[in-house]
């Protein structure tokens, strides 16, 4: 059986021993605009997003949590039409790559930017689809799956960890035509392979 806590404003659960996954809104009649999930509620580290935990969230537009986290589960954003700015903030818990889960971030087609300078991250199949108006995606890509990128007609570019992972039909269905890996200064060999044509690696 889950146990529940509250900060006020958001729910958490234990999903691993001692650790903390936010569930949504704590409360139906508040739903601030801006959301900060914190890296600790008392005690207890948070270091989970859970599945549907802002889907269909009209009032969110902004949400701001640290790198303590490292899993955003599956549909965690799902349909959020006004959601317009992701913010990764760092923190002593940051050695884990964030992990984005499918359609973690999936119809959100205000959703402009989600920032994480130099946070890394993995990003499943299909983990951020139609989402219309993003346009920078400012963290460092460790893995990414096929299509998880995809629908995203804005997002032109895309920064790779050194020793970065790219499955098969990595950027299928998706717009992007610069790579960086490791500030420009090497990329895994055999990359091409995985690229559309019109990619180019500088």
């Amino acid at each position: 059986m889950l146990q529940y806590i509250s900060d006020g404003v958001l729910n958490y659960y234990f999903h691993i021993g001692i650790e903390l996954a936010c569930s949504g809104y704590a409360d139906e009649n508040n739903k601030p605009e801006e959301v900060y999930i914190p890296d600790k509620v008392g005690k207890y580290r948070v270091t989970m997003i859970s599945g549907g935990a802002f889907q269909g969230e009209t009032n969110l537009r902004k949400i701001k949590f640290t790198n303590s986290i490292h899993h955003i589960a599956a549909g965690a954003f799902q349909n959020c039409p006004n959601l317009e700015i992701v913010s990764i903030e760092n923190s002593e818990y940051g050695w884990n790559p964030i992990r984005f889960a499918k359609f973690a971030f999936r119809d959100c087609p205000k959703l402009k930017m989600i920032s994480g300078y130099g946070r890394d991250v993995y990003l499943e199949t299909w983990s951020i689809t139609e989402c219309e108006s993003l346009n920078a995606l400012p963290v460092k890509v460790v893995k990414i799956e096929g299509m998880a990128v995809a629908h995203c007609p804005e997002l032109h570019d895309m920064e790779f960890a050194r020793n970065a992972e790219l499955c098969d039909g990595a950027l299928e269905q998706s717009h992007i035509k610069q790579l960086c890996f490791d500030g420009n200064i090497v990329h895994p060999e055999g990359i091409t392979k995985w690229l559309p044509n019109h990619v180019k690696i500088h």
